[in-house]
């Protein structure tokens, strides 16, 4: 009785935003950012989720480094390089961005 509930229960699947990947080249989504460096509006939470990607895809992101402090500062702006081409955001916006790729 309690398998067939399990088995028949729905599950949310991965997040993939193929939308925002598929974006055409020099497209790209506009995120509003408050005083306070958060990210605000109804894209701000596909900008977290696409930030939650980039981070697990090993190509963009080696995940042998056990510290973001430890992680070259280069490579920390070429990731936000690559966020640049899908999304619009104020100068103040890449500390958000680079303290989300750092959790």
């Amino acid at each position: 009785m309690i398998l067939d509930n399990l088995a028949t229960k729905k599950l949310r699947g991965p997040t993939l935003l193929k939308d925002v990947w598929k974006l055409p080249p020099g497209k790209t989504i506009d995120v509003p950012f408050n005083s306070r460096t958060q990210s605000i509006g109804k894209e701000s939470r596909k900008l977290a989720s696409f930030l939650g990607i980039v981070t697990r895809t090993p190509e963009l992101t080696p995940l042998n480094i056990d510290d973001w402090r430890n992680f070259c500062n280069e490579k920390k702006k070429k990731l936000v390089d690559f966020v640049r081409k899908k999304f619009s955001f104020q100068k103040h916006g890449e500390a958000f961005v680079l303290k989300s790729l750092g959790k």
